[in-house]
């Protein structure tokens, strides 16, 4: 999937155009990782889902309110519009 994306690009909200490159793809899918975080914290039985993607880097985003500022917050500002 990662391949499809790496390379796009359009235009920001802005004006701005913008390209998807590793660090942007990477970024974006910090929420995904922060999400199954978020859920393991709530309900904390049954087996834990690993987001392979980001596989080493649970560190920085574990869900916590630093997360839910710079990661969760922030989300939509990092769309692409065509």
């Amino acid at each position: 999937m990662k391949a499809l994306v790496v390379g796009a690009s359009a235009k920001l909200v802005n004006g701005k155009t913008v390209r998807y490159d590793e660090t942007r793809v990477r970024e974006r899918s910090r929420i995904i990782a922060t999400a199954i975080e978020a859920r393991a914290q709530r309900y904390q039985v049954g087996k834990r889902f690993h987001y392979k993607p980001l596989a080493g880097f649970e560190g920085e985003n574990s869900f916590n309110e630093e997360t839910r500022e710079q990661v969760v917050k922030s989300y939509s500002l990092l769309d692409l519009h065509s």
